[in-house]
């Protein structure tokens, strides 16, 4: 029987306008994480006393694959003072199954202090990136060996303004549970370039393919996405950091 294929893709409409390139490969044998390498974008804010520009809000992340606990987690999008990074690093307990360090974490985005910070970042943003934040602020996957099954889950955030000073953030989430008949792939950011029917199946060498994916994006994009990339391989005993030969 022809193994069964998960292909999830961000949605299409705005994903494409984030910064970066990020490929995370879930099968029955490991995971397979690649991002590229092109450094942060900052909103420029102007002083309104001295009209001197400043350069002071984060919104991209240059390396774009974390670790903490043998928990693993990807960022595209938009942060303020590394305050969604936080939670996330801080959610990482190595005790708790991926589906409960998600669900931490959407409690922990509804809090005060993100909702501050996020109006923030949207008050200092400029008309082009208010519309991408609608509809992709930020896009979150968190991804590990747990509970006998290699999996991965992703959170896509949305704010669609600032409505009596409430900035509730939106969420979208969906997963992928990778079994002998079952794989799938999440793409967060840029894959415009990418062929519309990617067959997973067919990655023989998915560390290969992931760097031939991003080197192509890069190429239709060299502004948001660079051609290098960073190529992490996991499995339930060890992980390493794929060298670029």
């Amino acid at each position: 029987m022809k193994p069964l294929i998960v292909i999830l893709f961000a949605c299409f409409c705005l994903a494409v306008q984030s910064q970066t390139c990020i490929i995370i490969y879930v099968s029955s044998k490991g995971i397979t994480a690649g991002a590229d390498r092109k450094y942060h974008e900052v909103l420029i804010s102007t002083d309104t006393k001295t009209a001197k520009q400043q350069k002071t809000f984060k919104v991209h992340y240059g390396k774009k694959i974390f670790s903490r606990n043998n928990c693993f987690w990807a960022m595209s999008g938009a942060d303020y003072y590394d305050t969604i990074h936080a939670i996330c690093s801080q959610a990482c307990n190595p005790n708790l199954s991926l589906q409960k360090i998600i669900s931490n974490i959407r409690k922990r985005l509804q809090t005060k202090q993100v909702k501050n910070a996020m109006h923030e970042l949207l008050s200092n943003s400029d008309k082009v990136q208010k519309e991408r934040f609608k509809g992709n602020l930020t896009e979150i996957a968190f991804f590990k060996f747990d509970s006998n099954a290699y999996k991965a889950y992703r959170i896509t955030l949305f704010m669609p303004g600032i409505y009596n000073n409430d900035e509730t953030l939106h969420f979208d989430t969906d997963s992928i549970v990778a079994t002998r008949k079952t794989l799938g792939v999440f793409v967060l950011g840029h894959y415009g370039a990418f062929e519309k029917n990617m067959d997973p199946e067919k990655w023989v060498d998915p560390v290969t393919t992931i760097r031939m994916l991003i080197k192509k994006q890069s190429a239709s994009t060299p502004e948001e996405v660079s051609a290098e990339s960073d190529i992490i391989s996991i499995t339930k005993v060890k992980y390493e950091w794929i060298k670029n030969n």
